[in-house]
C-alpha cells in the first residue's frame, strides 16, 4: 500500500522538527494518507531537504542505516543526553540572553543535527531485514518518545519562551509564527497550569505514547496469528487455507503467488496483496466472508482494549486543559479550529452525497440480488462491498482491471511519473546507486538525486525501496529523515508488482507528491515548518491534487505502455477508464464519512462505551453496510493513533485539492504548463508550514477557496 503517516513528536513545536512516521506510529503522529485497501504497490522514498539558511546539507551525513543493536542502544543514550543538555541550556537563559536567536535559532540548529540520527535509527524498525535490529529500533523509539514527552513538559523552558514574547522583539514573520505556535503548544501541554495538573498531563502523555506505539506495532508485526477471533494465540493459524474452488474468480497469476499446504490447499495471509484481490474478485461469498472476518479481527485481542484506554485518556486530558472534547483539542491548531466546524463540514457533505450514495447502493444490491436473491431492503454485508463495487466497474463501465494492468509496467510508470513531475515542478531526477559513503538499509534500495531544472542546484535525495520482505512495513507511507515515502506488497508478489492497476498508479502519484512537498519546501528557516509540516487538515491537499493527472487522456497515453507490445492504451479503453472514475463515487464518499463520523464520535464530548458497536452502527446508518457480528474493525484502524479526531482531514483537503486542480490547471488547460507549475511550487510547496495554509490557498487561487470544484468532480453539482 501507499500510506503515509506523519507525526510531530510530543514535545513543543519549537523543540524539534516535525517527524513523519509510518502508519499510526504514535499518539502525536501526523498521519499521511493510508490507502487502506491498496497494498500491492509500495515504494519507500526517503528525501533529504537541503534547506537555505538554518538547515545545512551536512546533516545528510548524519544518516546511517547500517546500525547494529549495540549501535542503536548507544546512540539512544547519546541522543537523550544531548537533548537534555540542550533543554538545560535553553532553560538557563536569563535577561539579555533571551533573544530570538538563542531561543529559536540555536535549538533549531540542534534539531537539524539531532533529527537525522534519530530518524535513521528509528526508521529501521520498518525496513531492516534483521528482526533484532527492528526490535531494538522500536525500543529506542519508545525511549526517545518518552524522553521528548518529558522535555515537552519543562515549565522552565516554557517560561523562557513566554519571556521572549513579552519583550515584543523585532522578528520576521516565520519566527513570530514559530514563537506563537510554540507557546500554544506549551499551553496544550498544560505548562500554564499548577504543578499537580502538569504532572497528571505528563503521566497521561507518556501512557498515551506507550499505548500508541504498542497499537501501531501490533498492526505492523501482525502475521495472521490474530485471525481466529476467540481462539488462544497458541493455536491460531498464520494463514487461512482455501481450495482452488473456494478461490473461484482469482486469476492464475494470483494463485501462482500463493504457497500451498501439504494437502494442496492455498495459504492466504491477511496482508493486503492477498486480502484486497480476494475481497474484490473472489466469487465465493463464504471465502470473502471468512477473509473479511479475519481481516477485521487483526490484533483485536490487544488493540480493542488499547484504543478504549486511549479514547478515555484523550478525553481526560482535554478536560484538564479546558477543552470540551479531544476533538476540540485536536483541531485547535488545524484549519478547522474546532470540532463544531468539522461536524458542520461533514454533515454538509453527507447531505449532498446522500442521493448519489443511495443510487450507487441500489446498483450494488441489484447485482447481489442476481447472485443471492437478497432483497434491496436488506443491508449490504461488509464482505460484499468491495466485490460488488468492482463488479459495477466491470459491468457498467466495461473496465477489465487485469487487462488495464498489462499497460502499466512499474518501470515505465516510474519513468513517466518522473518526467511529469519534472515538467510540472521544474525539477530534474537522476538515478544513482549510492547517495553517500554510508550504506543503505537493504540491497533493493535505489536512489534519486533531485536538482532544480533551471539552475541545476541540488535540492534533495529520494530513496526507493520498492519490494516487500519479511518485517518490512506493509503500508504506503511518507517517512522523512529529513523526508520520505513508501510503496509495498508481499515478497512472493514481486513479479505481479511489476504491473500496476490504475488505482495503484494513482496512489503512487499521491505518495510521490508528498515526497515532492518535502523536496520543494525550500523557503523555510525553521525545521519545525519543513516540508509537509503544515496544518494536518491541509497536508493531503497537494498530493490529492496531483492524483488528478492520472485521469487525463493525454497523461494516460504517456503513462501506459503494454508490457509486451509497448503500445499505449487505446482511446476507447481510456474513455472507459475516465468514465469509470465516476463509478461508486457516492458510496465511496459515504465510506469516507463512516470513518470521519466514527472518529469524531469516539473523540466527542460524550465518548461511547462500546467503540466497536459504535463503528458498526455508523457504518449501517451512513452507508447501509452491515459489519459482521464479532468483527472488530476499530482494532485495525491505525489512523486512530496519529489521525485521532483528524481523519476528516482527507475529505477536507480534497475540497481544496479539487479547487486547485480545476481552477488553476484543468480549466485553463495548464496541465503541464511550467509557469503554472512553478507558481504552485513557489506559492504552496516551497513555503512548507511557514505560512498559514488558508493564506497560501487564497494567494494561489486569487480568492477564497470553496466547494464548487469538489461538488463538480463528485458529480454532485446541480
Amino acid at each position: 500500500m501507499l500510506t503515509a503517516v506523519l507525526r510531530p513528536l510530543s514535545s513543543p513545536t519549537f523543540f524539534r522538527p516535525s517527524l513523519i512516521r509510518p502508519f499510526a506510529r504514535f499518539m502525536s503522529l501526523d498521519l499521511y494518507r493510508i490507502t487502506a485497501f491498496i497494498a500491492l504497490l509500495l515504494a519507500l522514498l526517503w528525501t533529504y531537504l537541503n534547506r537555505p539558511a538554518r538547515i545545512s546539507h551536512t546533516s545528510l551525513n548524519k544518516l546511517n542505516f547500517d546500525l547494529t543493536v549495540d549501535d542503536i542502544k548507544a546512540q539512544t543514550t547519546e541522543l537523550i543526553k544531548e537533548s537534555t543538555d540542550m533543554h538545560n541550556r535553553l532553560a538557563a537563559l536569563k535577561g539579555s540572553d533571551i533573544t530570538v536567536d538563542n531561543v529559536l535559532g540555536v535549538p533549531n540548529e540542534f534539531w537539524v543535527d539531532f533529527y537525522p540520527r534519530y530518524s535513521s535509527m528509528e526508521f529501521l524498525q520498518n525496513v531492516s531485514p534483521d528482526k533484532e535490529v527492528r526490535e531494538a529500533s522500536s525500543e529506542a523509539d519508545q525511549k526517545l518518545s518518552e524522553h521528548l514527552v518529558e522535555m515537552s513538559m519543562r515549565k522552565d523552558v516554557f517560561d523562557v519562551l513566554v519571556a521572549l514574547q513579552e519583550q515584543h522583539p523585532q522578528m520576521d514573520a516565520e519566527s513570530e509564527r514559530l514563537l506563537d505556535r510554540s507557546i500554544k503548544e506549551g499551553r496544550r501541554n498544560g505548562l500554564h497550569l499548577d504543578e499537580a495538573s502538569r504532572e497528571e498531563i505528563e503521566k497521561m502523555k507518556k501512557r498515551m505514547s506507550e499505548l500508541s506505539i504498542k497499537f501501531s506495532k501490533n498492526l505492523g508485526e501482525e502475521n495472521t496469528e490474530n485471525s481466529d477471533w476467540g481462539r488462544p494465540p497458541s493455536v491460531r493459524a498464520r494463514y487461512l487455507e482455501f481450495t482452488k474452488e473456494e478461490l473461484d474468480g482469482m486469476s492464475d497469476d494470483f494463485l501462482e503467488t500463493l504457497e500451498k499446504t501439504e494437502s494442496g490447499k492455498y495459504k492466504v495471509t491477511l496482508k493486503y496483496p492477498h486480502y484486497v484481490p480476494i475481497a474484490k474478485k473472489c466469487k465465493v461469498r463464504e471465502t470473502r466472508r471468512k477473509m473479511d472476518f479475519a481481516f477485521n479481527n487483526r490484533c483485536a485481542d490487544d488493540n480493542t482494549e488499547i484504543l478504549a484506554e486511549l479514547v478515555k485518556l484523550r478525553k481526560e486530558r482535554a478536560g484538564i486543559l479546558g477543552f470540551p472534547s479531544h476533538a476540540d483539542f485536536a483541531t485547535e491548531l488545524k484549519m478547522a479550529k474546532n470540532a463544531p466546524t468539522v461536524r458542520d463540514f461533514l454533515h454538509g457533505i453527507e447531505d449532498k452525497v446522500k442521493g448519489r450514495g443511495a443510487s450507487d447502493m441500489k446498483l450494488l444490491k441489484d447485482l447481489r440480488k442476481e447472485d443471492t436473491g437478497a432483497t434491496v431492503e436488506e443491508p449490504l454485508d461488509s464482505y460484499d462491498l468491495s466485490y460488488y463495487r468492482n463488479l459495477v466497474e466491470e459491468k457498467n463501465y466495461s473496465v477489465d482491471q487485469l487487462l488495464i494492468q498489462e499497460y502499466f509496467p512499474f518501470e515505465h510508470v516510474l519513468k513517466t511519473l518522473l518526467e511529469l513531475y519534472e515538467s510540472i515542478l521544474g525539477l530534474k531526477f537522476t538515478r544513482s546507486k549510492r547517495v553517500t559513503d554510508q550504506p543503505v538499509w537493504h540491497e533493493d534500495v535505489v536512489c534519486l538525486a533531485v536538482n532544480d531544472a533551471a539552475d541545476g542546484r541540488f535540492i534533495g535525495y529520494c530513496y526507493m525501496d520498492m519490494f516487500p520482505r519479511e518485517g518490512k512495513y506493509s503500508h504506503a507511507a511518507l517517512f522523512p529523515a529529513t523526508a520520505q515515502c513508501p510503496v509495498q506488497g508481499q515478497e512472493e508478489l514481486r513479479r505481479v508488482l511489476s504491473r500496476l492497476q490504475l488505482h495503484q498508479v494513482v496512489t503512487f502519484f499521491h505518495e510521490f507528491g508528498h515526497c515532492m512537498h518535502h523536496i520543494c519546501a525550500e523557503n523555510v528557516e525553521y525545521a519545525e515548518f519543513a516540508g509537509t509540516s503544515v496544518e494536518q487538515d491541509f497536508v493531503e491537499c497537494p498530493s490529492q491534487m496531483l492524483e488528478n493527472w492520472c485521469w487525463e487522456k493525454d497523461i494516460l497515453k504517456r503513462l501506459s505502455c503494454h508490457y509486451k507490445t509497448h503500445e499505449s492504451l487505446p482511446d476507447d479503453l481510456i474513455e472507459k477508464l475516465i468514465k469509470s472514475r465516476d463509478a461508486n463515487e457516492g458510496i465511496n464518499t459515504q465510506r469516507q464519512l463512516v470513518f470521519d463520523n466514527f472518529d469524531q464520535t469516539i473523540h466527542g464530548v460524550n465518548p461511547p462505551s462500546d467503540i466497536t458497536t459504535t463503528f458498526n452502527d455508523i457504518s449501517l446508518q451512513t452507508m447501509g453496510v452491515k459489519q459482521q457480528e464479532g468483527s472488530h474493525f476499530p482494532a485495525t484502524f491505525g489512523h486512530m493513533c496519529g489521525y485521532d479526531a483528524k481523519y476528516y482531514s482527507y475529505l477536507w483537503a480534497e475540497v481544496f485539492a479539487d479547487d486547485l486542480f480545476l481552477t488553476k490547471f484543468k480549466k485553463p488547460h495548464n496541465l503541464l504548463n511550467p509557469e503554472t507549475g512553478m507558481e504552485y511550487r513557489k506559492t504552496i510547496l516551497s513555503r512548507g508550514g511557514a505560512v498559514d495554509a488558508s493564506e497560501m490557498l487564497k494567494e494561489f487561487l486569487g480568492r477564497e477557496p470553496n466547494q464548487e470544484a469538489f461538488l463538480e468532480m463528485k458529480g454532485l453539482k446541480a
